[in-house]
């Protein structure tokens, strides 16, 4: 790659202050940002589905938790299912 900026340019290069030996390396921008930081990016972003999976996860058994306790408390059963409905609106 030097060796062709220099046939392209020779003025330029010259009037630059390039010795002789100097070589010109290009690096992707990509790599020149994230570095050494692109194995730790690719763990966090396999980490942040799971943990948005296992709070989901979380939320969907509240109202079934909710809905076994009332049942094991004595309520009637057929009151129990009219709860599902309520107890999941009153998580937003």
């Amino acid at each position: 790659m030097t060796a062709r900026i220099r046939n392209e340019y020779p003025r330029e290069f010259e009037k630059a202050g390039f010795p002789d030996g100097m070589r010109i390396l290009a690096t992707p921008l990509q790599r020149r940002i994230t570095g050494d930081l692109r194995p730790a990016l690719m763990v966090l972003s396999g980490a942040v589905p799971l943990v948005l999976f296992i709070a989901s996860a979380h939320m969907a058994n509240l109202p079934l938790a909710r809905a076994a306790r009332a049942r094991s408390a004595g309520s009637k059963k057929h009151l129990a299912h009219r709860e599902i409905p309520w107890a999941s609106l009153s998580f937003s």
